[in-house]
């Protein structure tokens, strides 16, 4: 244990990684080095003692629920109210968020907005 490790550095090159990684994601790369370079920065991570996992955005958990179905509420006592500014400004936020928003005759309806 008297060497060093320099965790610091190794954390640094595992960023540009994950760095390296996003960006190709973004620009929608796909294929066997793609998945090799994720399976590379879980294993690296692993080493350090670090666990990635899946993606939550898109899975909500059942905590958030009963808060966007609060906001729809609000959302659609605002319109029955006609203050449309208010209400749009609820809808987009969700939007931002990754709720979808559709209004029915019913009342409105919300889900998760399929990843881009």
């Amino acid at each position: 244990m008297d060497d060093d490790f320099n965790t610091a550095l190794a954390l640094g090159h595992l960023f540009d990684l994950a760095r390296a990684i996003n960006a190709a994601r973004d620009e929608a790369v796909a294929g066997p080095g793609f998945t090799e370079a994720q399976a590379t920065l879980r294993d690296l991570l692993e080493v350090l003692g670090f666990r990635l996992q899946g993606e939550h955005r898109h899975s909500p958990d059942a905590d958030v629920r009963p808060f966007i179905e609060l906001a729809v509420d609000v959302r659609s006592h605002l319109r029955a109210q006609k203050a449309w500014a208010l209400a749009d400004s609820i809808r987009d936020r969700l939007q931002e968020l990754g709720v979808e928003l559709r209004d029915t005759p019913e009342g409105t309806e919300w889900t998760w907005k399929p990843p881009a």
